[in-house]
């Protein structure tokens, strides 16, 4: 059996720098999802 991946979406801004809106957003992913393996930013 081939590997499956889950893809969410989640958004988030920060008026600090884009580091921060991604830590933001990993912050609240974790609060509801496990095993959280890598993050990707689409833009910035």
């Amino acid at each position: 059996m081939a590997p499956m991946v889950k893809v969410i979406e989640v958004l988030a801004q920060s008026e600090t720098s884009w580091d921060d809106a991604a830590k933001v957003a990993l912050a609240e992913a974790s609060t509801t999802l496990r095993n959280i393996h890598s993050i990707y930013v689409k833009d910035m």
